[in-house]
């Protein structure tokens, strides 16, 4: 299994003799361009304070208007990516429509970071600030549901993560070190940023990824297009974990799903099956797809391709309704 390192910036947070941007500024050219092209139109968003050891933090929350109190409500809590910050999520993945649709608050939180807009988690290898400050953010995460349970009528044993690149693995520490309180995870671009070995509970996982993300490769290693020069975990190891702490067999059943949109990609579905469940682990793998979120209308070139042939929120709401955690 291969080690992975700490994460340093490449470029650091200073310019480079040659003139190169300072890393802050290279992640919010990356975040301004991944994340406001193809933005969907404003949906109500409420900034909600949640006060963690020390500092008061900030969560982005979606209800959808008229969504009944009883029974209780689903929540999707999903983390953006490294060097963006929790609006951009917001607008870039439509989770906000999603929820409208399927009737589940979507809380999008915010990271750290010296910027305003320019925001990283810890999760554990990465990324950048939020690691070098050893920010809790797996505290925070948990203080974020337990507050959105009590403000907004939350079915506790209903409570979903997703995340994008470092918002993944995000969604992956949370899952590791505080599996009572998820449901599922639909971490998509991006792997665990902690030792796989230490998974031990079974987390129902849907995985999303590109076999030619050169930011997060599929199978770990440098990102030829990251800016960060760590060394990432692979998708096959992070997932292999998951399979064997849920019992699963070790061979996936591979589905090819249908090619609906003239983009030169294809989507397959490899399906674990454990013991009750012949979904505990799925990736979803987008053949010749980039660090993308599929289904967005959003496209950035130095992100390499997406595709419209599945719907990456349509997905991760189909494998996380039946799913609840043990009382």
């Amino acid at each position: 299994m291969m080690r992975a390192m700490s994460a340093s910036c490449r470029c650091a947070f200073e310019p480079s003799p040659s003139g190169a941007l300072p890393c802050v500024a290279l992640l919010a050219v990356l975040q301004a361009t991944f994340f406001l092209v193809g933005a969907a139109a404003a949906q109500p968003l409420v900034v909600e304070r949640v006060d963690v050891p020390g500092e008061i933090r900030e969560v982005w929350v979606h209800v959808p208007a008229g969504l009944a109190s009883d029974p209780l409500r689903p929540l999707v809590i999903a983390f953006h990516g490294g060097g963006s910050h929790a609006r951009a999520m917001a607008d870039r993945t439509g989770l906000r429509e999603t929820a409208d649709a399927h009737g589940f608050v979507v809380a999008f939180p915010e990271g750290s970071g010296r910027l305003a807009r320019v925001r990283t988690w810890n999760a554990g290898e990465c990324c950048v600030f939020a690691v070098e400050a050893g920010v809790d953010d797996v505290g925070f995460a948990v203080a974020a549901i337990e507050a959105l349970v009590a403000r907004h009528a939350v079915d506790p044993h209903r409570v979903y993560l997703t995340g994008m690149s470092n918002g993944a693995m995000m969604a992956y520490r949370v899952a590791l070190e505080r599996p009572e309180r998820v449901a599922a995870i639909a971490p998509v671009a991006g792997a665990m940023a902690l030792d796989p070995d230490l998974v031990r509970v079974p987390v129902p996982v849907l995985h999303v990824h590109g076999t030619d993300d050169r930011h997060a490769p599929f199978e770990g290693g440098v990102g030829s297009a990251s800016i960060e020069d760590g060394v990432r975990r692979s998708v096959p190891d992070t997932l292999a974990a998951w399979v064997r702490a849920h019992g699963a067999a070790p061979e996936p059943v591979v589905t090819r799903l249908p090619d609906l949109a003239d983009d030169g990609l294809r989507v397959e579905r490899h399906a674990y099956a454990a013991p009750g469940d012949p979904e505990a682990v799925v990736l979803i793998l987008v053949v010749g797809g980039g660090h993308s979120w599929p289904g967005s209308t959003a496209r950035e070139r130095r992100l390499g391709p997406s595709t419209l042939d599945v719907d990456a929120n349509e997905l991760m709401w189909a494998y996380f309704e039946p799913r609840t955690a043990a009382p």
